[in-house]
């Protein structure tokens, strides 16, 4: 592929860079703090719980752990290429999230719904389902003829990543710039490995 298309990835990554250093200098928001505040006087049990079912399972790890065990699955059904980008673009993304996390110490709102104890940005939740639903999407692609198959396949797939990041959002463990961020962290991370895959 061209390098053309890695420009793509350096545009988010140069707009992700000064998004954290902002947030690094000027860890409080007025945007942040005025969704923050729209939301907790919006909250409901129902839309609560289901927002906590939510980040259990689009957790981090828990998503690094589903995406080894489908790339064992990839590889077992001799899809090794796919296999290694699924498991390395998540082990990677994982890790990033960890060492920016603790890098720009940003704190958390401090009326949590529930409580969490890592820092703020960038969303763990909005990066990893980026980069998971991304790739899913992409392989899934290559086994879909039909075009209505692939449009309900990046639907659903981009409908998840809001949920993943949205309900942080709502659970006011998360400013808004925070999952701005992880978006911005996970399209990343994910148009180039997507750049590396086709060019292989």
């Amino acid at each position: 592929m061209k390098k053309k298309y890695l420009i793509l990835p350096s545009v988010l990554l140069i707009i992700f860079i000064v998004l954290a250093l902002i947030v690094k200098v000027s860890p409080t928001l007025s945007i942040d703090n005025s969704v923050s505040n729209f939301i907790l006087s919006h909250q409901n049990n129902y839309l609560l719980n289901f927002s906590k079912i939510i980040g259990i399972i689009f957790d981090t790890i828990p998503m690094i752990v589903l995406s080894l065990i489908i790339s064992v699955f990839l590889f077992i059904k001799s899809k090794p290429k796919e296999a290694l980008y699924f498991a390395s673009a998540s082990i990677i993304t994982g890790a990033l999230i960890y060492v920016l996390k603790d890098l720009i110490a940003r704190p958390r709102p401090v009326l949590q719904a529930v409580q969490e104890t890592s820092f703020a940005f960038p969303s763990g939740h909005a990066t990893i389902s980026i980069v998971f639903f991304g790739l899913l999407t992409l392989f899934a692609f290559k086994h879909m003829k039909s075009k209505k198959q692939k449009i309900l396949s990046l639907i659903t797939s981009l409908v998840l990543i809001l949920i993943a990041g949205l309900t942080r959002i709502y659970l006011n463990v998360h400013w808004l710039t925070d999952v701005i961020g992880g978006y911005l962290l996970g399209a990343t991370i994910l148009t180039t490995f997507i750049y590396f895959y086709k060019k292989d």
